[in-house]
């Protein structure tokens, strides 16, 4: 390239230092020099420097340009905003958005594109890192970090304009403003494995911190994943550089929970509180806390500690979050008829999300294969082949097999092997053959049309008239954005896996193969849509028998008990109550009556059959089985697999209820509208117009937003195609909001990938849209920063700013709104740990002795 902009937010927290890097890409000796790299110097005077170098094809050499750093820019622990700018003919480097240094790289321009080290160079023998925090001189192996912390950095192939590259430093006036704490700070230390991880409900444990401690201070940790937290059992300093936590209590299920600690901050005066409040995090980047650099990493032999290392006083920490994982435990379990109970034979611990299980057999050896989905970060964990030792209750671990977010485990017999067959989530549908000596080895992958099969949820074979088949449910596609996906069943032919039917299927979690009279069915439960439906074999393909109706639909399981057929169905969809008389999530028992499965038998169906299924109450189950008893009567055992919590997301999929009655205080039900159109699927938020005369529905499946006409005086709603907006834009919204404008009204729209806020005009006659503006997290022209996972938004009481809050950016923004139009301006933002609250408490002190002073 033959332009770039460099651009970060940093603190520069050191007294003195020959040289640090920001970001770069580059080699360099006395003699030559390669790529590009930001960094600065900070000399005895204790004044900040910030070079610029950068090596281009008609000055292949070192051109570096400085620029001094302001006492009122640079200091520790302020924040400065520091670009780095070559276009074609200049280097330039601006600080806090003026121009502090600028100087023509050539004799005479244009000066070409940037040449970086290359091994095809003699001068560049070995590859060439991009790092970014320090500078890694890849040629000596010297290693020069940043010491401070970093809050922002962009890179761009093209030189920004000055006038965007001061709107960008004005952008974040009170970032400039707040310092870095430089008292008090924690980061994490070396612990053992066990100390990242420990059991959910049961088991405790140390943690040590390494950072700034106060001995006079109280402080605690707090675990977090989504609105759930608990906080340390105990606390202990055991030095000012030392703190110990105990773990709590953890009761929410596998999760990776962030780990934060607390400071007390006391009241000072009787004009602020006392409160627990967030003590600043860094990052460990020194041995004692179990760092190790790339380089080490790489050749242990060629390490360089005295460069890299820079004190044992722990001086040198920057910021990182802390991921601590609370595990499970998966067991296995053997029926006890005598006491009608299911008694734990072993159990073992699960780090990785166990989400299925396969029972094999080699020679009198049982085996058990684990698919292990998540490891509480990342869904690219390994699954394990276990040898079950009944003697000594344990698992022993025999294989590791890669998988990526593996969701479901089936055993395909097929002539002259066995066959396992993985879904996996994230990638592919593998086959693994399970050979005499139990060991899984690499078969195939399931391809349809040459492309791989991604998005499964589950696999099942099964014989289907004498062949071998196998079902493939999915449950997202990655390529559309959607999970309006096709299903497969494949046939086995000699050789691999090919399809011979497709299926249209909404989120399908399963796809159950059973045989009942002669026939063979396949039920497949689709939990994004408002039924599921029962195939029947026909000798050459699977044709619709049945349709139920389900509410998220996850798992079925087919058994015959005391000679009935049974088909159970786990939905993680509220009852309908009004039938059943059941309250919470009713997973279904739908009973065989010679020609179809009954569910609640109602007014209907009692005269003419006499009896009929059952409702069952369950929480938001994810699968579903029957076992034999063993009693020998006939009898069956139905068991559920359910999450330790329901909060798995509780907004209708297909519909939307009335208004509420006031009277009794709970929902009275006007109307229920379906699915009008496909224009409800995935609803996500809601919004009425301040007349009531419309509602407006956003929906991810969908991808639109839905308006309805509201009669004003019984509330029903009349939807309205020709005013819905359909986008694909609109596909990932989470909140909506209506309000006034001098010249008519408007709707907000948040997004929350990639992080946006849509503004529409709003036709107070028939509700239809028109959009206005799209205010986006990364424009080139108004860098916002803080939308990414934008989940809602509020108008301030006069209606002249919007703030919208995000979760994965953890951040507000705010917006000017214009009160003509409703167009939106960017003001400000405020990041997790940005800005420390007691700058708020002197400020407000501030102002209420400003205002004493006055009154005296």
């Amino acid at each position: 390239t033959s332009s770039i902009t460099v651009e970060a937010w940093v603190t520069i927290d050191t007294p003195e230092i020959p040289f640090a890097g920001i970001v770069g890409v580059a080699q360099s000796s006395n003699s030559m020099f390669g790529g590009w790299l930001l960094g600065y110097s900070v000399g005895a005077d204790g004044v900040p420097w910030l070079h610029w170098s950068i090596s281009v094809e008609h000055s292949d050499l070192r051109n570096t340009v400085s620029a001094a750093c302001r006492s009122d820019f640079c200091g520790r622990g302020k924040w400065l905003h520091v670009v780095a700018v070559y276009d074609g003919t200049t280097s330039s480097i601006y600080l806090q958005g003026e121009l502090a240094a600028s100087e023509a790289v050539c004799p005479s321009g244009p000066c070409g594109s940037i040449t970086y080290p290359s091994q095809l160079d003699s001068r560049f023998p070995v590859p060439t890192p991009f790092v970014i925090g320090a500078y890694h001189n890849a040629r000596t192996g010297q290693i020069q970090p940043h010491v401070g912390s970093m809050n922002m950095l962009r890179i761009y192939r093209d030189a920004v304009p000055p006038n965007t590259i001061l709107a960008r430093a004005s952008a974040m006036p009170t970032l400039v403003e707040s310092e870095v704490q430089q008292e008090e700070w924690w980061a994490f230390a070396r612990n053992d494995p066990n100390l990242t991880t420990t059991t959910v409900g049961t088991q405790q444990t140390n943690v040590t911190l390494r950072g700034r401690f106060l001995v006079e201070k109280q402080y605690r940790c707090r675990w977090s994943f989504r609105s759930e937290s608990a906080l340390s059992a105990e606390v202990e300093i055991l030095s000012e550089s030392t703190l110990l936590c105990l773990t709590p209590i953890w009761t929410f299920g596998h999760r990776a929970a962030t780990l934060t600690v607390e400071e007390f901050f006391e009241a000072q005066d009787q004009f602020s509180v006392s409160l627990w409040r967030p003590l600043w995090q860094r990052l460990c980047l020194n041995p004692s806390c179990g760092f190790v650099p790339y380089r080490e990493r790489l050749s242990p032999e060629q390490a360089n500690r005295d460069l890299w290392y820079l004190d044992e006083g722990l001086n040198s920490f920057f910021g990182v979050n802390y991921i601590f994982t609370f595990t499970t435990s998966s067991n296995l379990y053997k029926w006890n008829a005598a006491s009608h109970n299911l008694d734990l034979v072993m159990s073992i611990q699960t780090p990785f999300g166990m989400s299925d299980a396969l029972y094999l057999q080699s020679g009198s050896d049982d085996y058990l294969l684990a698919a292990n989905y998540w490891d509480g970060a990342s869904s690219l964990v390994n699954s394990m082949l276990y040898r079950l030792n009944f003697v000594t209750a344990q698992f022993e671990p025999q294989q590791q097999i890669p998988t990526q977010a593996a969701s479901g485990l089936t055993k395909c017999t097929v002539p002259g092997k066995t066959l396992v067959a993985v879904a996996n989530f994230i990638g592919n549908v593998e086959l693994w053959e399970f050979t005499a000596s139990a060991q899984l080895m690499v078969h195939d992958s399931v391809m349809v049309g040459g492309d791989p099969v991604t998005g499964a949820a589950s696999v099942e074979c099964a014989d289907v008239a004498g062949m071998t088949m196998m079902s493939v449910a999915r449950f997202y596609d990655a390529d559309s954005f959607s999970h309006e996906t096709d299903s497969y069943v494949l046939k086995w032919t000699g050789t691999q896996f090919a399809v011979v039917q497709t299926f249209q299927t909404a989120a399908c979690r399963s796809m159950s193969f059973f045989q009942l009279a002669g026939d063979t069915y396949m039920m497949v439960a689709n939990e994004y849509s408002p039924t599921s439906t029962l195939y029947r074999w026909n000798g050459a393909t699977f044709t619709s028998f049945q349709i139920f109706e389900t509410a998220r639909a996850t798992s079925s399981a087919f058994s015959i008990a005391y000679g009935v057929p049974m088909l159970a169905v786990a939905q993680g969809g509220d009852c309908l109550t009004q039938r059943t008389g059941q309250t919470g999530r009713c997973s279904m028992v739908f009973r065989w009556i010679g020609d179809t499965f009954q569910g609640i038998t109602d007014s209907e169906t009692s005269l003419a059959i006499t009896s009929g299924g059952q409702a069952l109450t369950s929480s938001a189950p994810q699968d579903v089985e029957f076992f034999e008893t063993g009693a020998g009567d006939g009898s069956v055992g139905l068991v559920f697999a359910f999450f330790a919590t329901t909060e798995i997301g509780d907004a209708d999929l297909d519909g939307l209820y009335g208004e509420r009655s006031e009277a009794v205080g709970s929902p009275l039900y006007l109307s229920f509208l379906r699915n009008f159109s496909d224009v409800l699927r995935g609803s996500r938020a809601i919004a009425v117009s301040h007349d009531g005369a419309h509602v407006y529905v956003a929906a991810e499946l969908s991808r639109s937003i839905a308006v309805f006409d509201r009669d004003s005086s019984s509330g029903l709603l009349d939807y309205s195609p020709s005013s819905t907006y359909f986008s694909s834009e609109v596909g990932t919204i989470t909140s909506l909001v209506v309000t006034e404008t001098l010249t008519g009204s408007c709707l907000y729209a948040t997004s929350a990938f990639p992080g946006d806020v849509l503004v529409f005009t709003r036709d107070g006659t028939t509700g239809s849209l028109t959009k206005l503006q799209s205010v986006l997290d990364d424009a080139p022209d108004q860098v916002v920063g803080a939308l990414l996972g934008a989940r809602n938004m509020l108008l301030s009481p006069g209606g002249g700013e919007l703030y919208v809050a995000a979760y994965v950016d953890a951040a507000v923004a705010e917006f000017n709104r214009s009160f003509v139009d409703g167009r939106l301006e960017f003001l400000d933002r405020l990041k997790d740990g940005e800005r420390l609250l007691v700058r708020f408490y002197e400020a407000q002190r501030q102002l209420f002795e400003d205002e004493a002073a006055t009154e005296g």
